[in-house]
């Protein structure tokens, strides 16, 4: 699917972080609480130490409940805007940071995807930018192949319109080709 050089002079979106991996954080921190509170519980009932159930399970509530906000917030507290020559990514709820990347800065770009990430839709962009000599990362984001796809064309647009990358059809290409040299060169010997 090429766009055409027009539709990529002027555009401006948020991307989407994925709402699977704070679920997932949420479901495994709220197991890992409760079933400490189910442990302690245990001990309390074999009198190994004296606290009455009530504020043991207040506690437990309450550090259930406020781990659950904490991952929630931390979740939030990240935005990444995507325009045509830079990327945006800013960190925050009460105070915000802003990291602005050039395009023509990044000379690297890495797509990460999980088998979770696989089911789910989502994954992890990684980008060099050797001028600043940093790495940055667009983490768990959705559909993050087409992102993927947007940033390799906004990059080669800003560094004199060659595609610095391979497509995905010319990636699975040539790693057939590859194969089948290595069938045909066993065969051979």
């Amino acid at each position: 699917m090429a766009i055409p050089a027009s539709a990529l002079q002027n555009f401006e979106f948020v991307i989407r972080r994925t709402f699977w991996f704070p679920m997932v954080k949420i479901i495994f921190w709220n197991i890992l609480v409760y079933g400490l509170d189910i442990f302690f519980l245990f001990l309390l009932k074999q009198e190994i130490f004296i606290v009455s159930e009530e504020r043991l399970r207040i506690v437990f509530n309450v550090v259930g409940l406020g781990g659950t906000i904490w991952i929630l917030l931390r979740w939030h507290a990240i935005k990444y805007t995507l325009t045509n020559t830079k990327i945006i990514i800013e960190r925050g709820i009460l105070n915000i940071d802003r990291d602005t990347f050039l395009f023509r800065n990044i000379e690297c770009l890495k797509l990460h995807k999980t088998l979770a990430g696989r089911i789910c839709f989502f994954g992890t962009i990684e980008m060099y930018a050797p001028t600043l000599q940093e790495h940055v990362f667009l983490r768990h984001i959705s559909n993050a192949n087409k992102y993927a796809r947007f940033i390799q064309r906004s990059i080669a647009q800003q560094q004199g319109g060659q595609i610095l990358y391979p497509s995905d059809y010319e990636q699975k290409r040539s790693h057939l080709e590859r194969a089948k040299r290595k069938v045909v060169k066993g065969n051979l010997f």
